[in-house]
């Protein structure tokens, strides 16, 4: 067994195919034992709304009693789940791991954006389990050709508290259709090896996030690590600009300040705005780039 550095001890599984999925009330109980957790605000519905919703309602009342406001919701199935560009999240009972926390940023944050440096530290707790996601600028993780968790993050202010809120969903079995974004869904159950190790895996993908957001000082290795081997890296993409402009380039490095370096054919070199749309193009639009 390999042991995942900060992490609890994740079994490495093989690709045995044989979809494996987590028991969440087991997972449940494992995270409202958990030290990571101490002294913070937890919820783990059988179904709810939005963990979203339910995380900040925790941290708003822990701030109204004078407690610190670090929430953690934890859903075995959400009703109304919400992705970037307020898209909704397909978040059944069974299919996946939909979790969100509410912690104070830290004091000296470095310029990445923690959505894309959260990214990056899960995407590593999947390969050290022996599943190889990668990291899609700005905030998806992708599974092949295929997109298996997005993440949310929100800058909130809460009776004069400034706020980190963090919502995160795995698909472990894809969804019945495709995403609304058109990319490809994906899980990583054919990934897992038995019940035990998913559940392990579950497990450290949540208390990884809280590691991630609470200690800044190693997203630069974070970022450091993703700059050529994010997702998009060296494919040939689409960019939609936030001012609605398209255009055909390449995508290149991953900044350290998370922008992503684009060429266009004509050797002209921009970075991606934070709103932009970068999508990879097919064989078909690639030849044309």
């Amino acid at each position: 067994m390999t042991p995942v550095q900060g992490c609890p001890n994740v079994p490495r599984i093989m690709s045995s195919r044989s979809p494996a999925s987590f028991d969440f009330t087991a997972l449940a109980d494992r995270l409202a034992g958990a030290a990571v957790f101490a002294d913070w605000g937890r919820a783990f519905p059988a179904r709810v709304d939005s963990t979203n919703r339910l995380a900040l309602d925790l941290a708003r009342n822990r701030l109204e009693a004078g407690l610190p406001p670090n929430s953690v919701a934890v859903a075995g199935e959400q009703t109304a789940g919400t992705g970037r560009r307020g898209r909704p999240w397909q978040s059944a009972a069974g299919a996946g791991l939909w979790f969100s926390l509410v912690v104070p940023p830290p004091g000296a944050a470095p310029a990445a954006p923690p959505a894309i440096v959260l990214a990056g530290g899960l995407a590593e707790v999947f390969r050290e389990a022996g599943v190889p996601v990668g990291v899609k600028w700005p905030n998806d993780l992708f599974l092949g050709g295929g997109k298996v968790g997005g993440l949310l993050m929100t800058g909130l202010t809460v009776d004069g508290a400034r706020l980190w809120r963090a919502g995160v969903g795995v698909n472990w079995r894809p969804p019945p259709r495709d995403l609304p974004d058109e990319y490809q869904a994906e899980g990583i159950a054919g990934w897992l090896g038995s019940a035990e190790a998913s559940l392990a895996l579950a497990e450290a993908l949540v208390e990884t996030a809280v590691r991630v957001l609470q200690h800044p000082e190693g997203w630069e290795a974070t970022m450091a690590s993703l700059r050529r081997s994010h997702w998009l890296y060296g494919r040939s993409v689409r960019v939609e600009t936030e001012g609605g402009r398209c255009f055909r380039a390449r995508a290149g490095d991953l900044r350290p300040d998370g922008r992503l370096e684009l060429s266009l054919s004509s050797g002209e070199r921009r970075v991606s705005g934070p709103n932009d749309r970068v999508r990879p193009l097919d064989g078909t639009d690639e030849a044309k780039t």
